[in-house]
């Protein structure tokens, strides 16, 4: 019993340590983001596109241990994700383009025209 507890404090250790890390990647680009006014609007499926790169691309790399090559390229993607939409913004317009996604639908926050051609 007492293994488990130890697996799992160490699960929540490393959990929130990465949480830790994350989050202050994303408050510093955010804050880059936002007094430079660089982020193009995302829509509910631009936004979709993000969160699951985000999830997957982080998740994934766990099943990768130590420091390869792999590792180091999801973490790299779904750092880059996380820290700058605009690569979902670009990767939703050419998944519009491929018709793989729905078309925008009305005018974005922003006042830009739905049609993201």
């Amino acid at each position: 019993m007492m293994h488990y507890l130890l697996a799992a404090r160490e699960l929540i250790s490393r959990g929130l340590d990465t949480l830790a890390g994350l989050g202050s990647l994303w408050f510093i680009s955010w804050g880059i983001r936002r007094a430079g006014e660089f982020d193009y609007p995302l829509d509910f499926t631009g936004q979709v596109v993000r969160w699951v790169l985000v999830v997957v691309l982080l998740g994934a790399m766990t099943y990768f241990p130590g420091y390869t090559v792999p590792r180091g390229a999801l973490l790299l993607g779904g750092a880059a994700f996380l820290a700058w939409p605009n690569f979902a913004y670009h990767l939703t317009r050419f998944l519009r383009w491929c018709r793989l996604v729905p078309p925008a639908r009305g005018p974005l926050p922003d006042g830009h025209s739905g049609a993201q051609g």
